[in-house]
């Protein structure tokens, strides 16, 4: 997020002073605005941004442990910048919160900057070739020159100019959960190709283009539905993504638990999603986004330029998504009698033939996904189908095998074993 916050939020000035730099990679950014006790709630960020007009400098700090920075990605011992969200305060005032261009680590040492106090936060459940970090100011001072300045400014004696919109802020964040989208719907995908293919091999009993465009131009008329439908969309596919992936792991039967099955790793990057970059519970209040994707899916099947036999396929694909939620959240169409239970029977039969006809099109249907297996790196959902030479091969490769009797052996095993207990 660091460059799209540059980009969004930077005026033309302050993109040429900091954006070569980091599309070279001169310098490495993160965007930090989760904090310890404050996630969604953007309003409740603690960390403090106060404007000293005698030396044109805002003081960063961190008043208290809940103010501390947490989870940005890079942050604990690789950027050596951030765009720090913070509350602004100048001439006595508190204006909400601001991004801010802030070095944390000196350039040619890496050394973190005096009154800069960074960490990483350990373990976690997935993403862990992240290296996510914290961060806390003690009274550290920028230049006036380092709030982005693009929707609001902060004079040299302290006026503070307001932006066009006090929402103009969220466009870099509504890009974000955007691409979040993107990422869900790849992994789900992943997973779902990778389960097919071995479903195949195992036999057993811009949803709108140019509208963020228009945010440059200072029109904020969409912003409202941008910034609800963005909300809605993130929470839904990373909610199915997560489960849908699970699904998949569990379709696999034991191999699914094997890390080169490479779906825990999917599940455990992908079930990340429900809590980064706004919580679910709260983004699902945005009131109506299964809706919008079960009309977009009709509009889009019933007016796609393609060949019958595509259009067939796709509108079975339709119709089964259609059903299998309805039938998912079948309670809430009985209470308010938009169904009956007869309907719903109807539905259920309609499903099964459904599946019966899109069942022999699976492995065509995921291999149209066009993932290759460098990109799946999966030993079941490989594209030759070959899972078992692979699976042993994968086995092989384990750091226990490189000996035939290991060194715990002789250490803990052999002594226990031999002693008269």
């Amino acid at each position: 997020m660091f460059i799209p916050a540059i980009v969004g939020q930077g005026t033309s000035e302050q993109q040429d002073k900091w954006l070569g730099r980091a599309e070279r990679a001169e310098i490495v950014g993160t965007y930090a605005q989760t904090e310890m006790g404050h996630g969604t709630f953007l309003r409740g960020l603690e960390t403090t941004a106060t404007y000293d007009p005698a030396s044109q400098e805002f003081v960063l700090h961190s008043p208290t442990i809940t103010a501390t920075k947490w989870w940005p990605g890079g942050l604990g011992k690789t950027c050596n910048y951030a765009v720090v969200m913070a509350q602004l305060y100048t001439q006595g005032q508190n204006y909400g919160p601001h991004p801010f261009v802030v070095q944390l680590r000196d350039e040619y040492t890496h050394r973190s900057l005096l009154g800069v106090m960074l960490g990483e936060i350990g373990p976690r459940l997935g993403l862990k070739a992240n290296d996510n970090g914290f961060l806390r100011f003690d009274h550290y001072r920028i230049p006036r020159m380092n709030m982005l300045m693009k929707h609001s400014q902060v004079l040299e004696d302290g006026t503070y100019v307001r932006p066009l919109h006090s929402k103009l802020s969220y466009g870099t964040m509504v890009q974000i959960r955007v691409g979040i989208v993107n990422d869900a719907w790849q992994n789900l995908g992943r997973a779902v190709t990778i389960a097919t293919r071995y479903s195949a091999v195992r036999h057993q009993s811009e949803m709108a283009p140019g509208v963020t465009a228009s945010l440059e131009k200072g029109n904020v008329e969409l912003l409202p539905e941008l910034h609800s439908l963005s909300s809605g969309l993130k929470a839904m596919s990373a909610e199915d993504a997560t489960l849908g992936i699970e699904i998949c792991r569990l379709a696999c039967g034991g191999h699914g638990y094997l890390a080169s099955s490479g779906l825990p790793r999917l599940y455990a990057n992908t079930t990340c999603c429900i809590t980064y970059e706004g919580e679910n519970t709260v983004l699902w209040l945005q009131a109506h986004i299964r809706y919008f994707i079960c009309k977009t899916f009709v509009e889009s099947v019933e007016s796609l330029d393609a060949s019958e036999g595509v259009r067939s396929v796709l509108q079975s694909l339709c119709r089964l998504y259609l059903i299998y939620y309805i039938n998912l959240k079948q309670g809430e169409f009985l209470r308010y009698g938009a169904l009956t239970s007869k309907n719903l029977a109807f539905l259920e039969k309609e499903m099964c033939e459904l599946l019966a006809v899109l069942r022999p099109r699976a492995v065509s249907l995921v291999d149209a996904f066009d993932m290759p297996d460098a990109l799946l790196n999966s030993t079941l959902g490989s594209w030759d189908g070959n899972v078992y030479q692979r699976l042993f091969d994968e086995a092989l490769k384990s750091p226990l095998n490189k000996t035939d009797v290991p060194d715990a052996y002789y250490k803990y095993l052999r002594p226990l074993m031999k002693s008269n207990l």
